[in-house]
């Protein structure tokens, strides 16, 4: 209970790199959940610990499937709604690269993107391995917004022709409740310290005044730019103009300069097998079996 308390907090105050329709959708989920009665709720809080993110090998090319929402430790409520650890993606990541059998990595994301918390690190991680061995990222589904940065830092970003792309941006989502209590005959006081400029910024009920939103709006900013900066950092022809938060469809993505090709799941090891072959003619073996 104590989690979903604070993930309902996070909906409504915190930075996202999520789609807005998959925010709007989780957040009626969350708070239909939240009317469950005990009865109800407690299975699912009683659900054993999920299996750690991994991944598959084939013919020396390893898979990695990142799903759903992008959580940092999702909890058993989180993960009712389909989630992806970040926090495990390194990890995963580090083990590839311990893998003398794998020689090349598959990402598949179908993701809408999600909390701020631990994409970064994620994205960094793809970048570290693909610095070692080639990484591509594909989707066939979407791959939107804080996915779309972890799967930018791969070698090569495919996506098909139906699948969407983009997103790039960040929110944070306030709720002006106050007419709404207003006509409960409620009316919200919030004493605090004169100092306290910032302090209980957002509190339900109370307005965001002029000096908080502007501390906020600079916060996303913040965030925004590291987003836009690594991005760049390894994709530089992308223009502002396709990082907007607009979603693409896959063949208007690579137009876009979001994507280098458009194809399928096959089309995808092709381009892995002809990585290894690129670096095995110069010179570069991890399994010399294969």
């Amino acid at each position: 209970m104590k989690r979903l308390i604070e993930l309902i907090a996070e909906l409504t105050s915190q930075p996202w790199l999520l789609s807005a329709t998959y925010h709007h959708a989780l957040s009626d989920a969350v708070n239909m959940v939240a009317c469950m009665s005990e009865e109800a709720f407690l299975p699912f809080m009683e659900a054993g610990e999920p299996d750690p993110l991994g991944y598959t090998t084939r013919d020396g090319i390893a898979t990695v499937n990142i799903d759903g929402a992008l959580m940092r430790k999702p909890q058993a409520i989180e993960r009712m709604f389909g989630t992806t650890a970040t926090d495990q993606i390194p990890q995963v990541m580090d083990s590839i690269a311990d893998d003398p059998n794998v020689e090349a990595v598959i990402m598949e994301i179908d993701s809408q993107g999600g909390s701020v918390s631990g994409v970064q690190e994620a994205g960094a991680a793809v970048a570290r391995l693909d610095s070692d061995i080639p990484v591509i990222a594909y989707t066939d589904g979407m791959m939107a917004s804080g996915a779309y940065w972890i799967g930018s830092q791969a070698r090569a970003v495919v996506a098909s022709p139906s699948a969407k792309v983009g997103s790039v941006g960040v929110y944070v989502p306030l709720v002006d409740d106050r007419k709404k209590l207003e006509r409960m005959g409620l009316k919200v006081e919030l004493i605090k310290n004169r100092a306290g400029t910032f302090k209980g910024m957002g509190f339900t009920g109370t307005e965001v005044t002029g000096e908080q939103r502007e501390l906020i709006q600079e916060q996303v900013e913040d965030i925004f730019v590291t987003f836009t900066e690594t991005i760049r950092g390894r994709r530089p022809l992308v223009p502002d103009s396709s990082m907007q938060g607009q979603i693409f469809s896959g063949k208007k993505s690579q137009s876009a300069g979001l994507v280098d090709f458009v194809g399928d799941r096959s089309e995808v090891r092709d381009l892995a097998r002809a990585e290894i072959l690129r670096n095995r003619q110069s010179g570069f073996f991890r399994n010399a079996s294969n």
